[in-house]
This record gives structure tokens, sequence and C-alpha cells, in this order.
């Protein structure tokens, strides 16, 4: 390693390097340090035109999807690698099956957790105890025909059992279409149950209002509330 380089890393590490005033007895000659090469001044940016500025409404028709928000593909998008953790909690009035926003975390970030709380006290299941349904299961192959047909053996268990006729999912919209072949804010019949789609935990928390009114305004129209 040449002098300036490891200069440099123990400077980047915050140590101080130290040098002898005079030659200690057996060291090595100290390399001559020779000044860095000044960089060349990089060109100056092309000036370009600003880009048109496009109004956008401010309230969406009912039951329109809320606009997107840049994000990398997913993988439920493709099907390939299909990866994600839902919760399923039974309230009086539905079953609650809610999508956590990292699927690879043991339980939901503290923010969703208390998301979740404020919507089982609204559905009066506040003790209610969620169940997961971690995908993919041990052994399974983790493609989107194996997912569907495990979810819905998992969710109609739970329906069946508790005698509740509805579902509610908070899904982001790729594992909607992924899951469920439907889009979000409109009933749809799955195996049987009356179902309604809309914003997941992680876009309300970062889109408040848009996700959470989106959703309310859902519910109610749709008669997914108490």
């Amino acid at each position: 390693m040449r002098e300036t380089r490891r200069q440099a890393c123990l400077q980047a590490l915050g140590l101080t390097p130290w040098v002898a005033r005079s030659p200690l007895p057996g060291a090595a000659a100290s390399a001559r340090l020779e000044p860095a090469p000044e960089p060349e001044p990089e060109p100056e940016p092309v000036q370009q035109a600003p880009a048109p500025v496009v109004e956008v409404p401010a309230e969406a028709p009912p039951g329109a999807e809320p606009a997107a928000q840049p994000q990398a593909a997913s993988a439920a998008a493709t099907g390939t690698g299909l990866r994600f953790t839902l919760h399923a909690v039974a309230t009086p009035a539905l079953l609650l099956m809610v999508q956590q926003s990292d699927p690879s975390a043991p339980e939901p970030g503290r923010d969703e957790q208390a998301l979740l709380a404020s919507l089982l006290r609204y559905f009066n299941a506040r003790d209610a105890q969620p169940r997961a349904f971690a995908w993919p299961l041990p052994g399974a192959e983790p493609e989107a025909e194996q997912a569907r047909a495990s979810l819905e053996a998992f969710a109609g268990r739970l329906c069946s059992d508790h005698r509740l006729p509805r579902v509610l999912w908070l899904l982001d919209p790729e594992l909607v279409q992924t899951l469920l072949g439907q889009s979000r804010f409109q009933p749809f019949r799955w195996r049987d149950l009356d179902c309604l789609a809309a914003s997941s935990l992680k876009e309300m928390l970062a889109e408040p209002v848009a996700g959470k009114r989106a959703t309310w305004q859902a519910m109610v129209r749709h008669g997914f509330t108490l």
C-alpha cells in the first residue's frame, strides 16, 4: 500500500498518524510523500429547460386507485420468488388480512403495530391475537399458484371457524393482483366470501391522508364497517 493511501485510510478511520522526529535505530527509511495532483475541474452542466408542470386533481373519483408511488419492482408483481407475510385477525364483523411491510422481519414494525391496534379497537377486537401467514411455507415452492391455494385454505378455515362472511384485505396493489386477481377499493367475491381490498398499512403510514381516506371511504361505501 502506498504511503499516501495508508495515511488517507488512517484519517478516514479517525486515527492520527504519527511520524518520528528523527529516524529510530533499525527502522526503515520513511517514504517521501509527494503532493497529490489537483483534479481537473469538471465542465459546467448544460442547463436544461424545466419540465412542464402537470396539474393533478385534488379529489379522485369514488372507487379509484390512489396514484402509485415510484418504487422498485416487487417479487409479487412477477410471481417469481414470491415472499410475503400476512396477519389474520378474526373480528366480530369480518376477517382482517393485513400485509406486513417487511416479510423477513419477525413481526410488524412499531408504527404498523400501532395502526393495526387502532383498527382492532374500532372492530371491537383489541384482545384478538393475530395469526401469521408467511410465504413461502417450509418445503413449498415460492410460486403464486401454490401461494393462492395455501392462502385460500388458511383464510377459508378462519372464516368458517368464526362464521365470518367478509374479508378486508389491506395489501399493496401488486400483492392484491398476484393473490386475488382483483383491483382495490371495489368489492368482489372470492371463494364464496365478500371481499374488499384497500391500502396496506405501509401506504397509510407513508401517505396518511390519501391512504386512510381512500380505505375508509371504500369501507363505508361497500359495508365493511361495524
